[in-house]
C-alpha cells in the first residue's frame, strides 16, 4: 500500500460517485484498498488500479482503460476524425437498435391482438347485472 493512493473522498470524485458508493464499492470487492494510519485514526486508500478498471457504472472489467498522454494523442486533426468516426459508428448502431426495437414494438401489438382474440371477454367486477336508465 502506498500512501499516496487516492483517499475514499478523492476516489469518489475521480469516479463521480459519492463517498458512500465509494465505500460500498470496496465493501463488495468492486474496488481494493487498505487503511493507513491517518490523522484521526484509519483511513482507507483506493488502489489506483482498481479505480482504473471501474466504469461509471461500477462494473469492473478486469482491464486498465488506456488513457492517452497529451503527447500521445495526436494532431487535433487526428483525434477529430477518430472522434468523427466513432461518431458515426454510434450513429449507426443507434439505427440498428432504433430498427429493433420497432420490429419488438410491432411484434408486441400482433401479439397482444392475438391474445384478446384468444381470451374470453371480461366480465365487470360487479356480480349483478347492470340496469339500463
Amino acid at each position: 500500500m502506498d500512501p499516496t493512493w487516492p483517499t475514499i473522498e478523492e476516489a469518489a470524485t475521480q469516479i463521480g460517485v459519492s463517498t458512500k458508493t465509494v465505500r460500498r464499492y470496496l465493501r463488495d470487492g468492486k474496488l481494493t484498498g487498505a487503511q493507513h494510519p491517518g490523522r484521526y485514526g484509519p483511513q482507507w486508500r483506493i488502489d489506483p488500479q482498481s479505480l482504473a478498471t471501474l466504469d461509471a457504472y461500477g462494473q469492473h472489467h478486469g482491464q486498465q482503460i488506456e488513457i492517452i498522454p497529451p503527447d500521445h494523442a495526436g494532431t487535433p486533426v487526428q483525434i477529430i476524425d477518430r472522434l468523427t468516426t466513432t461518431i458515426t459508428e454510434l450513429q449507426e448502431e443507434l439505427r440498428e437498435q432504433r430498427t429493433t426495437i420497432q420490429h419488438m414494438a410491432e411484434d408486441l401489438t400482433q401479439m397482444r391482438a392475438a391474445l384478446d382474440r384468444l381470451a374470453p371477454p371480461r366480465r365487470g367486477w360487479w356480480p349483478w347485472p347492470r340496469r339500463d336508465r
